[in-house]
């Protein structure tokens, strides 16, 4: 036994279809885009702080060496009779404090390293070091309404929305026709 089926469709119903396609086609791009821009924002908020790290290290290691200075300068002068033993101490607690604040910039620098590595998917065994500039976040000195009319046309979950949106629409025309 064979059978043969046909489907008729009604007027419109094949446009109708291809709209809802195309629909669903956009809110796919919209959503990828979406997607990108987060993962694009979250790299160099990242990158940001990896840099902002490295440079609080290296701060940390020169104020470091300055207290290792100022301690042995102190250690001699007392052992020539030309500070007390408080001067001495007040230098060794500070020298400590530069360490202290020098091993923090360390475990900083290396989790920042780490979180840089997992937002561009470094692997494990990789040894990054972020190379760059800091950058200095831009001047905000357009007004509200220019601000609200950007964020209107450029957010991309704006435009997932809107796609959505059409996509409904062209869901319930194809239905009815």
């Amino acid at each position: 036994q064979v059978m043969l089926a046909q489907t008729f469709e009604l007027g419109g119903k094949g446009s109708a279809r291809r709209a809802v396609a195309d629909a669903e086609v956009e809110v796919a791009a919209s959503e990828v885009a979406v997607v990108s821009h987060a993962a694009r924002v979250d790299t160099w908020r990242v990158f940001q702080l990896a840099l902002l790290a490295r440079e609080r290290l290296a701060t940390a290691q020169e104020a470091e060496a300055l207290a290792i200075q100022v301690d042995q300068a102190t250690r001699e002068r007392q052992t020539l009779g030309a500070a007390t033993q408080l001067e001495a101490n007040l230098t060794t607690a500070e020298l400590g404090r530069a360490r202290h604040d020098r091993l923090d910039a360390e475990r900083r620098n290396d989790a920042a390293i780490a979180a840089l590595a997992t937002a561009i998917g470094a692997g494990a065994d990789e040894a990054l070091e972020p190379v760059g500039v800091l950058e200095v976040p831009p001047d905000v000195t357009t007004g509200p309404a220019a601000l609200r009319t950007t964020a209107l046309e450029d957010r991309a979950d704006l435009r997932v929305a809107r796609s959505t949106v059409t996509l409904a629409q062209r869901e319930a025309h194809a239905f009815e026709a």
